[in-house]
């Protein structure tokens, strides 16, 4: 696309279906077309709709035809200007929301991509760019909530289940990830990617740095520009002395960024590298040995250390944990012997299933139940019906459950076959995250985690 002046990127939402009802579909048009010009910093707005002609088939006459304007002016909101003319009049003018920025925001990391570590540096990349990180502490201005108001359009429609968030709770802040190409005379600033962070009260006087939201808009994707604002909010518990840092739900390529980051953290910190090296030859004097794993404390950091590496780095103990399978995998995955990869998966197993059942005996939960689904005229797979189901004599588990009139068989399976075969299926995607997902990112990092791993083994 063009602007007139200069190339523009674009790109198509992942989520955008939201916006359009439950079915998520468009009614009404043929050949509808739909392009929506943001600004790279205000992000106020133009849409652009063009089609051939509304439908004129009886069946979508019986629907009521979507109303395309109504819809994108309750996504943008004031921010939309619907007259394109203005809107090309008003983009030299946006650019002043740089100032803005600057002025609420706190920088807390900058650099040029040309003075990154060579080994820092994203493959066959030779842009030249000068990057900044703002924190925005206080979105309680009102220039500030206006901005942020045409920014969460970009949250819904590229994170998956995102919402808008409470400017009224002084408790949020946004870290903003911003770019300027370093051969453009003027000073002309772009956002490519932010990260909503919650503070949480930590009982009696700390905080804990929920990371809620992280996007990085899709042309500036595999630029560690994720890396880097996942860095600085790390960067900023620890000036602040906050507790820990934690995340809410993140995503399978968000957890992949953390498990990269935070173990090449670790690899870095001396009291882990000490450890670790204790556990790995514990680990392979082990594997020799025959039967299976009844206790796999000895493998796993000690409480002193875990407590260690919350205050020092601010990785929570379940993200530790997860961080040292990874650590332990990286050292023996080069190992010939098959013992000793089956030794590790052995372990694995055994800390997935304590965490998942614990000691506890809740997997009959449950038992003699059955779900059945209830039709309706809207959305069937939301309304269901539960029975308790009377075993039948014999061997079988078969009920019969009576529902209007006529008699329904249920098949009440056993919970515990049930629950046996959802831990199999959680194992199995622990393993490939261990051995596909997360290895591979880490050994492309280059010299933070080959160097260190080469020294300890």
């Amino acid at each position: 696309m063009q602007t007139g002046e200069a190339s523009v990127p674009e790109f198509s939402p992942d989520f955008a279906e939201r916006f359009f009802g439950e079915d998520g579909k468009i009614i009404g048009y043929k050949n509808v077309k739909i392009i929506v010009w943001l600004h790279a910093l205000s992000f106020h707005s133009h849409v652009e709709i063009s089609h051939m002609d509304v439908a004129q088939d009886r069946k979508v006459r019986k629907q009521q035809v979507t109303d395309l304007s109504k819809i994108f002016k309750d996504i943008f909101g004031d921010g939309l200007i619907e007259d394109r003319a203005v809107f090309l009049e008003l983009l030299a003018s946006y650019k002043d929301f740089s100032d803005l920025l600057h002025q609420h925001g706190r920088k807390i990391a900058s650099w040029n991509l040309s003075e990154e570590r060579s080994w820092d540096k994203v493959e066959n990349d030779t842009s030249d760019a000068t990057k900044e990180i703002l924190c925005l502490e206080d979105l309680t201005s009102k220039e500030l909530k206006d901005w942020h108001a045409r920014l969460t359009p970009l949250a819904l429609m590229f994170i998956e289940a995102a919402t808008p968030i409470e400017l009224k709770d002084p408790r949020w802040e946004v870290y903003v990830c911003l770019e300027k190409a370093s051969n453009e005379s003027s000073c002309v600033w772009k956002m490519v990617g932010f990260c909503r962070v919650y503070r949480f009260f930590k009982y009696p006087d700390s905080t804990r740095l929920r990371v809620s939201q992280i996007l990085v808009l899709p042309p500036y994707r595999g630029k560690q520009n994720g890396f880097h604002l996942l860095e600085t909010v790390y960067q900023t518990a620890v000036e602040r002395g906050s507790f820990e840092v934690t995340m809410e739900e993140p995503s399978s390529d968000l957890q992949v960024l953390r498990e990269c980051m935070d173990t090449a953290l670790l690899l870095s910190f001396d009291p882990v590298r000490s450890e670790l090296q204790m556990a790995l030859s514990k680990f392979k004097l082990n594997s020799e040995l025959k039967g299976s794993i009844v206790n796999f404390k000895p493998w796993m950091p000690s409480p002193a250390l875990v407590e260690n590496v919350r205050q020092t780095l601010k990785i929570c103990k379940t993200q530790f944990h997860y961080c040292w399978q990874v650590l332990i995998y990286l050292h023996i995955m080069g190992d010939a012997e098959e013992k000793v990869l089956s030794f590790f998966q052995s372990l694995v197993a055994r800390m997935l299933r304590l965490e998942v059942f614990g000691n506890s005996k809740s997997v009959a939960v449950g038992k003699n139940k059955m779900l059945l689904d209830v039709e309706n005229e809207h959305d069937s797979s939301r309304t269901f019906m539960m029975f308790k189901v009377k075993p039948s004599p014999g061997n079988g588990s078969n009920g019969v459950v009576k529902v209007d009139a006529y008699f329904k068989e249920a098949v009440d399976t056993d919970p515990e076959t049930n629950a046996e075969d959802a831990f199999q299926e959680l194992l199995k995607e622990r393993e490939e995250e261990i051995n596909q997902g997360h290895i591979a990112p880490l050994l492309g990092y280059g010299h933070g985690v080959s160097s260190p791993c080469s020294s300890l083994y």
